[in-house]
């Protein structure tokens, strides 16, 4: 398993033009990082930081269902405001990022 940083990203276009994008570092088949850029707002602003405790050293050899489940239940639980994008479309490009580290890893 190369010790190497990978970079796979998801992104989803909301119907008014604006964008979100979720990156996710992977080292040894470990996520490490999560990065998540784009035209928006959210509202807690520490969702994104909290998102990114909960993936690290989540492996990416394991369960994609069940990784996504937990992020996506997290987002709701959070209760998230999204301005420029919405929920689903955060989760989308969540899920895009996972779903390609999940079929590389």
């Amino acid at each position: 398993m190369s010790r190497e940083p990978k970079l796979y990203c998801g992104e989803k276009k909301h119907v008014g033009g604006k964008m979100v994008r979720v990156c996710i570092e992977v080292v040894g088949g470990v996520v490490k990082k999560l990065m998540v850029t784009g035209d928006f707002f959210i509202e807690p602003e520490e969702l994104c930081e909290q998102i990114e405790s909960m993936l690290k050293n989540i492996e990416v050899r394991g369960d994609l269902e069940k990784a996504e489940k937990l992020l996506i239940n997290r987002v709701i639980e959070l209760k998230a405001r999204f301005y420029g994008v919405s929920e689903d479309d955060f989760i989308e490009a969540l899920s895009r990022a996972f779903s390609k580290a999940f079929s590389s890893g």
